[in-house]
């Protein structure tokens, strides 16, 4: 405790480790075969030829590897005839602090005609979906595009931007 005098703060300095190129690939070879170990093909769905991750696959791979989410910002979109939109974006981190951020959109005129109903509910959810399955795969180096990214709808009724 000071007597009120200002008193100089500790300079610290951060190291920045840098793994050898051998380090470096035997942790992301652990990690892509800790993935395939988790995952099962009920995880995965072909869309246009494509096998991508479900968002099990994400929500089994933020829960073994001990990410949580935080959902920073969301709003909704006015489209105009009783169309909507929701925009959300998150935060993805590792225990020890290391964060990624992940942004998702989904709107009421991409979910017309698919197999899920065009409600608020669904269409926040989709979003936030795609705003955490982002954050993770970046955060995990996976840098994929999940299941959830592929668009339904008809994208013609689409009112334009300006």
């Amino acid at each position: 405790m000071t007597d009120g005098a200002i008193v100089p703060a500790e300079e610290t300095r951060h190291t920045l480790y840098i793994p050898s190129p051998g380090e470096a690939k035997a942790t992301m070879d652990a990690l892509q075969e800790a993935m395939q170990a988790l995952l099962t093909e009920e995880d995965y769905a072909t869309i246009a030829g494509k096998k991508s991750r479900k968002r099990t696959a994400f929500t089994k791979l933020r829960r073994a590897f001990s990410i949580s989410v935080d959902l920073i910002d969301g709003a909704w979109d006015d489209l105009g005839d009783d169309e909507f939109g929701f925009s959300a974006t998150v935060r993805a981190s590792f225990p020890d602090g290391r964060s990624e951020i992940g942004d998702g959109y989904c709107d009421s005129i991409e979910m017309s005609g698919g197999n899920i109903a065009a409600s608020r509910h669904n269409v926040r959810a989709k979003a936030v979906t795609r705003a955490k399955n982002r954050a993770t795969a970046d955060l995990l180096g996976t840098g994929e595009v999940s299941a959830e990214e592929y668009m339904e709808g008809d994208y013609k009724k689409r009112p334009p931007k300006g």
